[in-house]
């Protein structure tokens, strides 16, 4: 498996966002891989069965992505390489310019680390300087919205299974689907439902305190009233 990159990182910076570099331990097939990656287009080319969609793979477990979402297994644990006991996805970006996200926490480059076990995973996000930052899920989710990285947009990667299903479908209603999901029309009507639910949820919230508040609006006026009495006496 090769990898060739359009220019040279001496050139330009990458833009913020950008993958600098991805490392695998025992990731599928790979037992030890590391590519490091272009400012421009990268191409990664091999023969079948070399690995190629396994760092594809790797890229979409790295940015939170389900199994199940990665059409290569159901549950992350098949990920890791027979006859090991676990596996790690490194990815290191590009943090510098004015889209950077928490330049002041991460520094110029940030590393996301999703380590692998059959009982367990856990993602750890580093800064430039390779210290743990956060390990939490909602840290990550925060990442990866600001650079609106969305890896289960089959605009964003199409598997060659999504692609045959897409070229040989005669389903004008899976069609819609797939363009429905790919322009993030389908991102925005999940919003807007959530949104819809909490307000909801507000909605009742505030008739329930509006309720017991009543009562208490009945008392101080009933305190009130007997103030006045008490005051003309």
């Amino acid at each position: 498996m090769d990898k060739s990159n359009h220019g040279d990182r001496g050139s330009n910076p990458s833009s913020s966002g950008a993958i600098l570099k991805i490392r695998l331990e025992n990731f599928m097939c790979h037992s030890n891989l590391e590519i490091e990656f272009g400012q421009w287009v990268n191409f990664i080319t091999g023969q079948n069965g070399s690995g190629k969609s396994a760092v594809l793979t790797a890229l979409c477990v790295a940015f939170g992505c389900r199994a199940k979402g990665t059409q290569r297994a159901s549950t992350l644990k098949d990920f890791i390489k027979t006859g090991c006991s676990d596996a790690l996805v490194h990815v290191q970006m590009n943090n510098e310019g004015d889209d950077a996200f928490k330049p002041h926490v991460y520094g110029d480059t940030l590393v996301i680390e999703r380590r692998i076990s059959y009982s367990t995973s856990s993602t750890v996000l580093k800064d430039s300087q390779g210290r743990k930052i956060s390990n939490r899920k909602e840290e990550l989710r925060e990442l990866v919205e600001h650079y609106n990285i969305d890896v289960e947009n089959p605009c964003v990667i199409m598997s060659q299974d999504k692609s045959r299903e897409f070229l040989h479908s005669g389903n004008d209603k899976d069609k819609f689907k797939f363009f429905y999901k790919a322009t993030l029309l389908q991102q925005v009507d999940d919003l807007l439902l959530g949104v819809d639910t909490k307000l909801k949820a507000a909605s009742a919230l505030m008739d329930e305190l509006e309720e017991t508040i009543k009562p208490v609006e009945k008392e101080i006026s009933e305190l009130l009233g007997k103030i006045k009495t008490y005051g003309k006496i």
